[in-house]
Order: C-alpha cells, then sequence, then structure tokens
C-alpha cells in the first residue's frame, strides 16, 4: 500500500481508487449472486409446478388403468350360457324388437344390442 507522506495521515490516492473499485466489484458480484438466486428459484417453482401436475397426470392415468383393469375382468368372465332365458333379458329383446319395427326411434346401438342379445340365446 502507498500511503502519504507522513504528514497527510489518510490513504493516498492510488488506494482509495482500488477501494471504490474493489466496492463497485463487490455490488457487481453480490448482484450477479443475486440475480442468480432469482433465476434457480424461478426454476425451482417451475420444477414444482411440473411435479405436480405430473402427479395429478399420474393419478388419473391409474385410475384409467384400474377401471379398465375392471372392464377386462368383466369381459373376460364366462357368461352364464342360460342368460338368454332369463325373463329380463327376453323382456329386454321384446322391447327391442318392438323397437326395431319403429325405426324412427331405433338408434344403431339398439340394433347392434338387439343381435348381441340374439346372439346370446
Amino acid at each position: 500500500m502507498t500511503r502519504t507522506k507522513k504528514g497527510g495521515g489518510g490513504p493516498s490516492r492510488e488506494h482509495q481508487m482500488r477501494r471504490e473499485k474493489n466496492n463497485e466489484a463487490v455490488a457487481k458480484c453480490r448482484q450477479r449472486k443475486r440475480h442468480a438466486n432469482e433465476v434457480k428459484e424461478e426454476q425451482c417453482n417451475q420444477l414444482r409446478e411440473e411435479n405436480r401436475r405430473l402427479e395429478s397426470e399420474l393419478e388419473n392415468l391409474q385410475k384409467q388403468l384400474e377401471t379398465f383393469k375392471e372392464l377386462f375382468i368383466k369381459l373376460n368372465t364366462p357368461v352364464d350360457p342360460n342368460v338368454g332365458q332369463r325373463p329380463e333379458v327376453q323382456q329386454l329383446i321384446s322391447l327391442l324388437k318392438s323397437g326395431a319395427q319403429d325405426s324412427s326411434t331405433t338408434s344403431s346401438q339398439d340394433l347392434e344390442l338387439l343381435r348381441i342379445l340374439q346372439n346370446i340365446q
């Protein structure tokens, strides 16, 4: 460090300039760190939000999977061979047949259901 002559007692002009430059550098460094921390915090918030969205999507997909599993089990359960003889099935067939005669109120789904029911008799 260079100081002024003994009579001055204070820091030299050169020392003051170095201190000012150092203070500016410290302020810039702190500002960069602050900015970097803000960016990291924003990224963290975005990742948390994405994680919540993905967890919700996973939950929905797991529910769908359970529904499909139940449906698969139901569809692979053997049908009672006498189901076509049951009174409620006979009544349904009669209703569908009478509706089929009036084609203005019969949907293609009704006709398909009638065809399926007649095949199981």
